[in-house]
């Protein structure tokens, strides 16, 4: 990623108005399950799950889209070649194909 592209993406992030002090986790559901605690390298994750997970506990494929949209073409492309890197990418495109009881935010 280049630094250009690191911008873009941290003013993507930023543009969630998201405050990831104010997520204890996200339980993921699911075959891709586990839980992402909230601690130092996890925040922009957190802030991501909470800006694309519906009040009702899920996340559609238009959620998926949208959290897919913040990550950027180039972090995706790196997902693709690298699988495993980013694993919040890689469960975005395995679960976003439907609505799924897919993550719960812990506030």
């Amino acid at each position: 990623m280049t630094t250009d592209e690191l911008k873009l993406f941290q003013a993507r992030v930023a543009g969630l108005r998201i405050n990831p002090a104010a997520i204890a986790g996200v339980k993921i559901h699911g075959a891709n399950g586990g839980i992402i605690q909230n601690r130092k390298g996890n925040e922009v994750s957190l802030q991501i799950y909470a800006a694309i997970t519906s009040n009702d506990g899920y996340i559609s494929a238009a959620g998926a889209k949208k959290g897919l949209a913040v990550y950027g073409n180039s972090l995706r492309d790196e997902a693709k070649e690298r699988t495993g890197r980013h694993p919040e990418i890689d469960r975005r495109t395995a679960g976003g194909a439907k609505k799924i009881p897919d993550a719960l935010l812990h506030l």
